[in-house]
């Protein structure tokens, strides 16, 4: 980014004793960022050129030690571009063709992209896939990421029928399990699953098949 008193820059790095530390560059003048957890840095002023910055928030995951730093990063205009010639109408009805082929939202983007050009169905059609989907009666009945989790648990129980002391696995399948009644609660809050919804392992089988 740009600001009139020259390049900010952001810079994170690792000193002597292994601790992570950031410095914020304009031009050829650093300050150093006074926080322990650089990844809670959010906002940060410079009175003397009036610079203010924001960096991304690394999200800790949740089952392993990663940050989760990697993202795909939208393009700053939310116009369809010029060269894109497909009218609305047209995709949604490529949309609705790939659902009723059963394929999942993702599924459809990816489709989209790679042989239709469309890189954000909302800027052509003003919805996203998943909202098309609800509109026309086709989206699935059990969110995607859930129904995921749920395809993941029901492979692991299959592998542990076959090697019943493979302890990792269970311990794999007991986070996995419980990130599914975590989800499955959010989606029942939001009323996206019906409040009577439960997951039960011995019936998960029927709802991935």
């Amino acid at each position: 980014m740009r600001y009139p008193h020259g390049e900010v820059q952001l810079v994170r790095r690792f000193d002597a004793a292994g601790k992570e530390v950031a410095e914020i560059i304009v031009e050829d003048y650093k300050w150093p960022v006074l926080t322990e957890k650089v990844s809670e840095l959010r906002f940060y002023g410079l009175k003397k050129h009036n610079v203010r910055i924001s960096t991304v928030v690394a999200m800790g995951r949740m089952h392993s030690k990663g940050k989760g730093i990697s993202a795909s990063a939208l393009p700053y205009k939310r116009t369809s571009p010029s060269w894109l010639k497909i009218s609305p109408q047209d995709v949604d009805d490529n949309i609705c063709k790939f659902a009723k082929k059963g394929l999942t939202p993702s599924q459809i983007g990816v489709i989209l992209r790679d042989s239709h050009g469309i890189a954000q169905v909302k800027t052509v059609t003003g919805n996203q896939i998943l909202r098309i989907l609800k509109a026309h009666g086709l989206a699935p009945e059990i969110p995607e990421d859930l129904y995921h989790l749920i395809k993941k648990a029901v492979a692991i129980r299959k592998h542990l029928e076959r090697n019943r002391k493979d302890k990792d696995s269970k311990f794999r399948l007991i986070l996995v399990e419980s990130r599914i009644h975590r989800l499955a609660r959010y989606y029942k809050k939001t009323k996206k699953l019906p409040p009577v919804w439960k997951y039960e392992s011995t019936t998960a089988s029927t709802l991935v098949a």
